[in-house]
């Protein structure tokens, strides 16, 4: 027996917007690795001292 899901949760993992953003983040991703395979100088995160952070 399966339990019923809510709404609110049922609109949280709506399958076609899960793959609307899952592709804008692979486009994202691909487009990072194009311009770090190109040769620029692309830091993950900017560097702050650890008294920052």
């Amino acid at each position: 027996m399966t339990t019923p899901v809510s709404p609110p949760l049922r609109a949280a993992y709506e399958p076609e917007a899960f793959r609307a953003t899952a592709h804008a983040l692979m486009d994202q991703l691909a487009d990072y690795l194009k311009a770090a395979l190109g040769g620029g100088a692309l830091p993950v995160l900017p560097w702050a001292p650890p008294a920052v952070n």
